[in-house]
């Protein structure tokens, strides 16, 4: 391809760099943000500094981390909550007689 027309290599390698700052910048985010239910802005945070912190393996790692972390978090804080008591709720007045209908 690269012989035979050189200016469709540019647009080749234009629309291809599109497409992946598209994927990583929208479409990630959003597929990793449903599945571990953490925001899509915390998401990108998360990344960005797991890519700081440790390269590609905080990256790899950072979301399955956060994920557990919160899940830990959410259990530590339930068992240690007393439990809630069941709401009362009033039951409608039985009919005196069959087919009678309760005032």
């Amino acid at each position: 391809m690269l012989a035979l027309a050189p200016e469709k290599a540019i647009w080749v390698v234009a629309i291809f760099g599109i497409v992946q700052l598209l994927e990583n910048l929208v479409l990630v985010p959003r597929i990793q943000s449903a599945y571990f239910k953490i925001h899509p802005s915390l998401t990108i945070v998360l990344l960005v500094v797991g890519a700081y912190i440790a390269g590609i393996w905080g990256v790899v790692l950072v979301m399955p981390l956060t994920a557990t972390a919160i899940g830990v978090l959410k259990y530590s804080r339930e068992i240690t909550q007393p439990p809630k008591e069941p709401e009362q709720c009033e039951l409608p007045a039985q009919a005196s007689e069959p087919g009678s209908v309760p005032q």
